[in-house]
């Protein structure tokens, strides 16, 4: 199995290289589906491309994150995580308080202090 994670650089989790292997693939996502549980995100099943995923939202409504499965056979081959917001773009509102979050720690404000209201 594969996970390949695309954040661009802007959010949690950037891979430049797929993670390899069921137990790692499924630890990863594993504490991703929790953490994201824990932030009050909901998961909503979806259509990517032709094949089974699921969406994240932020409680705003605001889009986290798309989960595309790559199945063959009924067995998933592949799972892609796209959260990059420039790639969610044109599906609609993104989550722009998850996405601040991560941009003002990379400029090392605190989550919330340098937040506009």
């Amino acid at each position: 199995m594969l996970f390949y994670g695309d954040s661009g650089g802007k959010g949690e989790m950037t891979l430049a290289e797929p993670l390899y292997g069921r137990e790692q693939v499924a630890e990863l996502i594993r504490l991703q589906v929790q953490r994201t549980l824990e932030l009050g995100a909901v998961l909503t099943p979806a259509w990517v491309n032709g094949q089974p995923g699921l969406l994240a939202w932020d409680a705003d409504g605001g889009l986290i994150v798309v989960i595309a499965l790559d199945v063959l056979d009924r067995q998933i081959q592949a799972i892609r995580v796209i959260a990059n917001p420039d790639k969610l773009r044109h599906l609609g509102p993104g989550s722009r308080t998850w996405h601040l979050r991560w941009s003002e720690q990379d400029r090392g404000v605190t989550p919330g202090e340098g937040a506009a209201s």
